[in-house]
């Protein structure tokens, strides 16, 4: 599955942000603040600000005051990867420093739901300690968003202890402080995806790969038109496929077709016209067209003294119309 709201335009749809502070033996929920920005953005418009603190939780003389912050997709549920790969955009750290402090990003993840305190893995991305030498920033790169600022981005390998088909994960937002000291950390996140291992997000690749239609019709018959649809891409993908006659739109259909699968759809179209007319199927204005002979509908009686009668009026049928005695002729043109 692809990620809801990957880049938080949609604020918080789609994710669930959680927090805890204390001992290692002892957590309740942390102070923090989870904020949408726009203000802050790689792309699309806006992103998350996580910052959590350290402040009056745990004893300070039985270890450090530990805070943490899980922003997890999914609402924290199992989910399926689409790639074994993990691609996060972060920037903007911020830290309190007392005597002895360590922030952190790290991502976690879990076989099955996300269990925050119990990780079957964990990948560190940035720390910073009040000892330099233990300082790292693991990032694959970088990219400069719409705000001009230069986000890091980290692309990680989903590890192999964890089953693609049934995992969580969660970027934790981490700050411990010693000494009796407290104090905060600081994030700003934005595209959290599943990616190729080039950081590169997974997109569906719905086409028309076929188009189903009678070459001969009749003005007035409906008609069924059958475009096949195809993904060429790694996740599955919701398109609109829409069906033009003479380059007028006569039908649409919302299609949801898998990764690597193909999905057939039906639009009724009623010819109004004679004569040779494109009909067409596509998605995002890319079409598969077919020529198409529309033949005139006209079926009418010739009656001496009446004229030419309409087939409208057929129900004189022509059984009653002989019993006059009138010498007819029948015109039936409908091919």
């Amino acid at each position: 599955m692809l990620i809801q709201n990957p880049g938080f335009e949609d604020g918080l749809v789609g994710w669930r942000v959680e927090s805890l502070a204390g001992r290692d033996d002892q957590f309740q929920p942390a102070n923090e603040e989870v904020e949408v920005v726009s203000t802050q953005a790689l792309q699309g418009g806006a992103s998350l600000k996580l910052r959590v603190f350290s402040d009056n939780q745990g004893n300070c003389l039985e270890g450090p005051r530990r805070a943490r912050q899980f922003l997890s997709p999914n609402d924290g549920m199992a989910m399926t990867a689409p790639s074994n790969h993990v691609t996060v955009f972060a920037r903007g750290w911020r830290w309190d420093t007392p005597s002895r402090y360590n922030f952190e990003n790290r991502l976690y993840f879990n076989n099955g739901a996300l269990d925050v305190q119990n990780p079957d893995a964990v990948v560190r991305l940035f720390r910073r300690n009040w000892d330099s030498s233990r300082n790292f920033n693991k990032r694959n790169g970088t990219r400069t968003g719409i705000d001009g600022n230069t986000w890091s981005r980290f692309t990680v390998e989903i590890p192999g202890n964890i089953d693609l088909e049934n995992m969580s994960m969660a970027l934790v937002n981490w700050y411990d402080t010693w000494d009796c000291n407290s104090g905060w950390g600081r994030t700003f996140v934005d595209s959290f995806q599943f990616t190729d291992a080039t950081g590169t997000p997974l997109r569906p690749d719905v086409a028309v790969s076929g188009l189903t239609v009678p070459r001969t019709v009749t003005v007035g018959n409906p008609v069924a038109v059958e475009p096949v649809l195809m993904n060429k891409g790694e996740v599955s993908g919701t398109v609109i496929v829409d069906v033009t006659a003479g380059g007028t739109i006569v039908g649409s259909k919302k299609v949801t077709v898998p990764a690597g699968g193909t999905e057939t759809v039906q639009v009724t179209w009623t010819p109004e016209t004679e004569g040779s007319v494109e009909v067409c199927a596509g998605v995002e204005e890319e079409f598969t067209c077919r020529s198409v002979t529309v033949n005139p509908s006209t079926c009418a009686v010739n009656v001496p003294v009446l004229g030419e009668v309409d087939c409208g009026l057929a129900a004189i049928s022509m059984a009653g119309i002989l019993s006059l005695g009138i010498v007819t002729t029948t015109t039936l043109l409908n091919e």
